[in-house]
Formats: structure tokens, sequence, C-alpha cells
């Protein structure tokens, strides 16, 4: 979860408010397989990617379920590190999903297909009943 300052839901009172979280996907060490799928970048994209994850930690990922031309590969992912982490249900004044953000998940699962979608749908808990549609502050 990232700290949010700039996406806000409209209350019924007509008021803006603003969770405090924005929420999207993570991953968890575990002993089973990472259904994921590797993206080639060039080493010097690293830098930027971490700065652009900031509240994740890039980790290796073991690769022997990869095709032989990804093994020789270094293979990263990046797993959330406290206090960015979110266990629970949250309420909407802490943390919300961007409708945008699920969307585009869905359209990821759509085109890789039905078996990649069901193995995401298996091992990821359900999306939290806190979705927010993108409202921007643009002051």
């Amino acid at each position: 979860m990232y700290p949010n300052e700039t996406y806000f839901y409209w209350q019924l009172n007509g008021s803006k408010s603003y969770p405090r979280h924005i929420l999207y996907l993570n991953v968890e060490r575990g002993d089973g397989v990472l259904n994921g799928v590797v993206y080639l970048l060039d080493k010097s994209d690293l830098p930027g990617l971490d700065e652009r994850e900031a509240v994740y930690k890039r980790e290796v990922v073991n690769v022997e379920g990869l095709d032989a031309d990804l093994r020789s590969l270094t293979v990263y992912t990046y797993v959330g590190i406290p206090p960015y982490i979110l266990k629970g249900a949250p309420v909407v004044e802490e943390a919300a999903v961007r409708s945008s953000y699920l969307r585009i998940v869905d359209e990821g699962l759509n085109e890789l297909g039905p078996d990649f979608r069901q193995e995401y749908l298996r091992s990821t808990d359900p999306t939290p009943n806190v979705v927010i549609d993108d409202h921007v502050e643009t002051e």
C-alpha cells in the first residue's frame, strides 16, 4: 500500500475524503509457485524501478520453472515492506483500491488467458471491498 494524498472519493455530504493509503498487489514469500509475468529490462533501469517501487524490496526469484531461455537471467520481484503491508479488511478511510487499477489487472488477466486467471484467483486474496473511482486532486 502506498501513502495517498492524491486520490479521493466523494462523501454523501458532498465533501472530499482521502484514504490514507492506496492498495496495490503484493507478493508474499512462501513455498508455492509465483504466478507472474517476466519483463526484460536493462540493468540500468533497476535504480529507477527501485525508486518507483519504494515501498517494496527487490528480491531474486528462483527460476526453476521458467523456459530454458530465461534460466540464465536474474529475475526479480518486488515484495512489500513493513509498514506498507496491509493485513485484514480495511475501511475506506484507511485504505482503498483504485477502480482503474482493478481494470488494468483484469485486462492483463484477460490477455494471459483462463489458466493464468484461474491460478491468480486461487493464489490471491480477494479484493477488499473498498474501491474508489480515480478522482485526482488537481490543485
